[in-house]
C-alpha cells in the first residue's frame, strides 16, 4: 500500500516531504488475556522513507508496526479503550470546527487488514468465489485500504474521497504494481490474477 500511494503522489507531483502516517486498526489483545473479542485501537504507523528497494520499505513498514505495537504492550484495557475513543472524538472534532483549513488532518490515511475465512463459504449451496472489503471514510480521511483474505486469496477494498484521489483505479493499478515488485523482490511466483 505504501509504494502504490508514494507512486501515486509522485506522478500527481505531491511528493511528501517525509514519510506517510497511516492509521491502523488493529487488535492488541494478548495470549495470556482471557475473554472473548478483540481489543481494538488505532495504531500510528510511520511508512517507508524512501522505496528505492522493495525489501527495505517492507522492513521499514515492518519494525514500526513492532515499534507502534509496542507503545501499547504495557497499558491496560481501559487505556487502549479511551486512546481509541479519543483519536476517533478528534478526528470528529476536526470536521465539526473546519480545523482542516487551519491545521493538516490528526488521521488521513487508514489500512487494515481483516483475516477471512481459509476455506472455501457456501451459500445456499452458491459457492463464494472472492470477498471484497467495503470499508468507511471516517471524518477527516482521505483513504482507506482494507485487505481482507479469503480461502488462500487477498482482496483489496479501496475507498477514497472524490477531491483527494480523483482517480482511484489508478491507485488500483499502482497497487497491482508494487504486490509485483513484492513478488519479484522475495522470488514468490506471481499467481495467476481474477479480474473483478
Amino acid at each position: 500500500c505504501d509504494m502504490a500511494l508514494s507512486h501515486y503522489l509522485e506522478v500527481h507531483g505531491d511528493v511528501p516531504r517525509g514519510s506517510l502516517v497511516a492509521y491502523m486498526p488493529v487488535n492488541v489483545r494478548t495470549e495470556e488475556e482471557d475473554g472473548d473479542g478483540n481489543l481494538v485501537t488505532l495504531l500510528q504507523v510511520k511508512l517507508a522513507s524512501t522505496h528505492r528497494d522493495p525489501l527495505s520499505s517492507l522492513d521499514e513498514v515492518s519494525e514500526s508496526i513492532a515499534s507502534a505495537r509496542e507503545v501499547f504492550s504495557g497499558a491496560t484495557r481501559s487505556a487502549v479503550q479511551y486512546y481509541s475513543l479519543l483519536v476517533a472524538l478528534m478526528s470528529l472534532f476536526e470536521e465539526v470546527l473546519k480545523l482542516g483549513r487551519l491545521m493538516p488532518p490528526v488521521n488521513n490515511l487508514v489500512i487494515s487488514n481483516v483475516p477471512g475465512s481459509r476455506v472455501r463459504r457456501y451459500f445456499k449451496g452458491a459457492e463464494a468465489i472472492a470477498l471484497y472489503p467495503v470499508s468507511t471514510l471516517p471524518p477527516m480521511t482521505a483513504l482507506n485500504v482494507t485487505c481482507c483474505s479469503f480461502a488462500g486469496t487477498i482482496y483489496f477494498g479501496l475507498i477514497a474521497g472524490r477531491t483527494a484521489v480523483p482517480d482511484l483505479p489508478l491507485l488500483a493499478d499502482y497497487l497491482d504494481q508494487a504486490f509485483d515488485q513484492l513478488a519479484e523482490a522475495t522470488g514468490v511466483a506471481e499467481p495467476q490474477r481474477k479480474a473483478g
